[in-house]
Formats: C-alpha cells, sequence, structure tokens
C-alpha cells in the first residue's frame, strides 16, 4: 500500500511538472478511417519556449488503440511537428493516451474513428434477435400472388370442375340407352331356359327399339322390320345392320309364325346384338361380364 501511494504521488508531481502542448491542427490520413485501420496523424503543436521538444522515450499503450510509432518530425522554436501512427479497435471519440515529450506531454487528443455499425453503438452489441422466421419474404409474395392471381384462378377452376360435371353428365346421359338394354339382355342371358321363345323375342325387340329411339333420337318405336332397313342405314354399315335386320325377321316369324329356336341359336342372336352395340358405341368388345 505504501508503494502504491509513492508511485501516485510521484506521477502527480511528474504531470504537475510538464507542460502540456498547445495543438494547432491535426491531419490524419486517411482522412476517414474505421476500425481497425492504419492511421497517421501530424500533429501540429505550439512551442513557445526556448527549448526543442525531445523525442518520447516510450511509446504509451491503450485498452483501444494500438500505438505503432510516435515520431517527431520538426522541432522548431514556434512549431513542432509530430507523426503518430496507431490503430483503433473501438469507434467513437476516444483519447489518445498521453505522451511525453521530455518535461511536455500531448494531452487530451481526440480522435474520432467510423465504424460500419450504427454509430449509437461504441462497441459491439450482443446478437439481436430474428426480426422474421426464414422463409417470410417467400410466404409473402405467394399471399400477394394468392391475392393478384387466386380469384382468376378460383374461377378458372370452378369452370374446370362445371365443365368437367356437364362432360360427365352429358356421357352419363348419351351412354344410359346403352347400359339399359345391355342389362335387359344380361337379364335375358341368364333366364335364356325360363322364357318362351316367344316372349324371348319380343322383349329383345321391343328393348333394340326403346335402344336405338333414345340413342339416336329416330321414330324407331312404332317402325316395322321394312321400315328398320331405311333408319339402320343411316347409322351403321351394311353388314351389320342386314345382322341386325335378318334377327328382326327371325323374331317376326317366331311372334306370328310360332316359329321355334334353340337355346343355341337364341345365344347367338343376343352375343351378335351385343357385338353390334359396341361398334355403335364405339367400345371395345368385351363379353367376359355378359
Amino acid at each position: 500500500m505504501r508503494k502504491f501511494f509513492i508511485l501516485i504521488i510521484t506521477f502527480l508531481s511528474f504531470s504537475l511538472a510538464s507542460e502540456t502542448l498547445n495543438v494547432i491542427k491535426v491531419v490524419y490520413t486517411p482522412k476517414d478511417f474505421y476500425v481497425g485501420d492504419l492511421v497517421t496523424l501530424r500533429i501540429y503543436v505550439e512551442t513557445p519556449f526556448e527549448d526543442v521538444l525531445e523525442s518520447p522515450k516510450e511509446i504509451p499503450k491503450g485498452e483501444w488503440v494500438d500505438i505503432k510509432s510516435v515520431n517527431l518530425v520538426d522541432s522548431g522554436s514556434d512549431e513542432s511537428i509530430i507523426r503518430l501512427s496507431f490503430t483503433s479497435f473501438a469507434p467513437g471519440l476516444k483519447l489518445i493516451p498521453d505522451i511525453f515529450f521530455g518535461d511536455n506531454v500531448l494531452h487530451d487528443l481526440k480522435v474520432q474513428t467510423l465504424s460500419t455499425l450504427d454509430d449509437q453503438f461504441t462497441e459491439l452489441q450482443p446478437l439481436s434477435p430474428q426480426l422474421v422466421p426464414p422463409g417470410t419474404n417467400l410466404i409473402v409474395v405467394f399471399l400477394f400472388l394468392g391475392i393478384v392471381f387466386g380469384p382468376f384462378l378460383i374461377f378458372i377452376l370452378i369452370g374446370t370442375i362445371y365443365r368437367s360435371i356437364n362432360i360427365a353428365i352429358k356421357k352419363y346421359k348419351r351412354e344410359k340407352p346403352f347400359r339399359d338394354y345391355y342389362k335387359v339382355l344380361k337379364r335375358l342371358r341368364g333366364d335364356i331356359n325360363e322364357k318362351t321363345v316367344r316372349d324371348f323375342y319380343v322383349l329383345v325387340i321391343e328393348q333394340l327399339k326403346i335402344y336405338l329411339a333414345m340413342r339416336f333420337n329416330r321414330d324407331f318405336s312404332s317402325a316395322t322390320t321394312m321400315e328398320m332397313d331405311v333408319l339402320l342405314e343411316t347409322i351403321m354399315d351394311k353388314d351389320s345392320t342386314d345382322e341386325l335386320l335378318s334377327i328382326c325377321r327371325f323374331a317376326d316369324l317366331v311372334k306370328f309364325s310360332h316359329t321355334n329356336s334353340s337355346i343355341l341359336h337364341r345365344e347367338k342372336d343376343l352375343m351378335t346384338i351385343i357385338d353390334i352395340l359396341y361398334q355403335l358405341e364405339g367400345k371395345e368388345k368385351n363379353h367376359a361380364r355378359f
């Protein structure tokens, strides 16, 4: 403790004995400098005394600055030039440590160090929390596109769904006569042993006329076999027309002349009608479910 007080007293007495140099101007090189830059100062000081300045015996050290060199460039009776090189490690306005030139001291020299950080910060700040989560900008872009193009896309989607439903309904309605007649023929195929020959052919031909009338919007319901000949030529080829008319004529013989028919013959007629139906509907033949 005694040594500490002695050092303080010695320092104070030395400081009181020293004369402060009056700074005339300071020239910075570079003019604007940042943390970590090497800076050179040319300091012009007054020397209003007979003795010239002495070069400093030691370079002071500071917590925020690394002084590289201190040189007395010119020492005159009225003005002296000091060159000081240093690197600053803290932004803001700071005091250069006192530099002693013999009995004279360069005191209270301030330098302004710029920083790429905000000027209000004099030291590095802790990491700030993230303002927005990752991907926010992308979400904003998508929201903007959704607001701008959303109604248009919804309109297109609704239109597409509406057209698809209409197409499905039209397809269902168009294929309904085929499905209904196909069910009748399939049921007859299963009941071929139970129905009489006359009932079989009457049902086949009646349902055939209903199918043709609904499918092609022609007056087949009350048409005779001869009239059907003319109507069929407009919707199918000649071979299919001849096959279908052949079945119709045989059905007339069964209905009016009580002509008999074997089960094999009736099954063959059913398969012929099925083939013609698939041809008219533009479908691939599939007898696996018949």
